[in-house]
C-alpha cells in the first residue's frame, strides 16, 4: 500500500481511506487488467498481515469491483467471504472513547455507489492531485463533498492567530471566488471577523452550536434553507470542519439525495476523513426517515 495514501488518524479513528486513494488504486487495478504484458497472468495485491491493512485492501479491491465491474456491494462482500471476520477491522469515528457506531467496508461501498449515482464522483474527471493539495492543512484543509455545492473546511482564525496550519479569512478569499463559493456557514464560536468575507462579496451565516453535540431542529431547518436558497457553492466550517460540519451536510445529502445515514457518513469520511463523531452518528440515524420524508419529491434536486 502506497504510504502517500495511508490513513492518518486524528484520535482512535480508523478509515476508510480517502477518495484519492480509492481513485489511485482503481486506476492501478484497471491499468494492470488492461495491460497486454500482464494478459493471462494473476495479479497479486500484497499487504501486511494485520487487520487494518487487510481491511483497507478489501475496501480497495471491493471499491474496484463496485465502481468498475458494477458489482453490488453484497456480491462484492461474498468475494471476500473466506477472510475471517477477525481480520476485518470496523471503521470508526475520530474520538478517543469506545466506538458506539461502526462502519463496515460494505457500508463504504454503498456510500461510494450512491455518490457516483448522484454524480459526486466521476472516474474520468476526478483530479486526485488537486484533492491531495487542498487536503493538506497548509493549503486550506478543505474538501468538496458535493462538487459545486458543498465545501467542508477547517475554521479560519484571526490574523493574530494565523500560522502555517491555521488560516485567516483573507487566505480563502481568492480561492473561494475561484471555486464559485457564494456563502460561508460558520458553526463554531467566532474566531475571526465575518466582515472580512462579507466585504469581499460573500454571504456569511452563523449557525452556532456546541462542539461534539447535535444541532437543534431550528438550526437544521435554517441550514437546509440557507443551502437550498444558494445557487452556488456553500463553504461550511466548525472548529475542525469535521463533526458539526459533516453532520449538517449529511442531513442535506439525506434529504436531497436520499442517502441513508450510513451512506452519508461513509461518503463524508471518504471525502473528508474524520467527519461526524460520537452522538452525531446516532443523531443522523434518528433523522434519516424525517429527512427522506422532507425530501420526497425533491430527490436529486441540488437546490430549490
Amino acid at each position: 500500500m502506497n504510504k502517500k495514501y495511508a490513513y492518518v488518524p486524528f484520535c482512535a479513528d480508523f478509515g476508510p481511506m480517502n477518495i484519492a486513494a480509492v481513485h489511485h488504486y482503481c486506476k492501478v487495478f484497471k491499468d494492470h487488467l488492461l495491460s497486454k504484458t500482464l494478459s493471462g497472468k494473476k495479479i497479486v495485491f500484497a499487504v501486511p498481515d494485520a487487520p487494518g491493512d487487510i481491511t483497507n485492501a478489501v475496501f480497495m479491491l471491493g471499491s474496484f469491483l463496485c465502481l468498475h465491474l458494477n458489482a453490488r456491494p453484497d456480491v462484492a462482500m461474498q468475494v471476500f467471504s473466506e477472510i475471517s471476520q477477525r481480520h476485518l477491522r470496523p471503521y470508526r469515528d475520530a474520538t478517543w472513547t469506545k466506538s458506539t457506531h461502526d462502519l463496515s467496508v460494505k457500508d463504504c461501498w454503498d456510500g461510494l455507489l450512491r455518490a457516483r449515482k448522484c454524480g459526486f464522483y466521476k472516474f474520468s474527471s476526478f483530479d486526485s492531485e488537486e484533492y491531495l493539495f487542498y487536503d493538506n492543512p497548509r493549503n486550506g484543509d478543505l474538501h468538496f463533498i458535493v462538487p459545486d455545492k458543498f465545501i467542508a473546511f477547517k475554521g479560519p482564525v484571526s490574523n493574530s492567530c494565523r500560522n502555517s496550519l491555521a488560516h485567516s479569512p483573507e487566505d480563502f478569499l481568492d480561492l473561494f471566488a475561484a471555486l464559485g463559493v457564494e456563502k460561508i456557514v460558520r458553526l463554531n464560536e467566532a474566531e475571526y471577523d465575518a466582515k472580512t468575507f462579507a466585504d469581499a462579496g460573500f454571504q456569511h451565516v452563523d449557525l452556532i452550536f456546541n462542539d461534539c453535540t447535535v444541532p437543534s431542529r431550528e438550526i437544521v431547518h435554517r441550514f437546509l434553507l440557507e443551502c437550498e436558497e444558494s445557487k452556488n457553492a456553500v463553504a461550511v466550517h466548525c472548529l475542525a470542519g469535521l463533526g458539526r460540519t459533516g453532520t449538517l451536510i449529511a442531513l442535506y445529502l439525506m434529504k436531497h439525495f436520499l442517502f441513508t445515514a450510513k451512506e452519508a457518513i461513509a461518503w463524508l469520511r471518504v471525502c473528508r476523513p474524520g467527519s461526524v463523531i460520537g452522538i452525531q452518528q446516532h443523531f443522523l440515524h434518528e433523522q434519516e426517515a424525517r429527512m427522506h420524508r422532507l425530501g420526497k419529491g425533491n430527490a436529486g434536486v441540488m437546490y430549490i
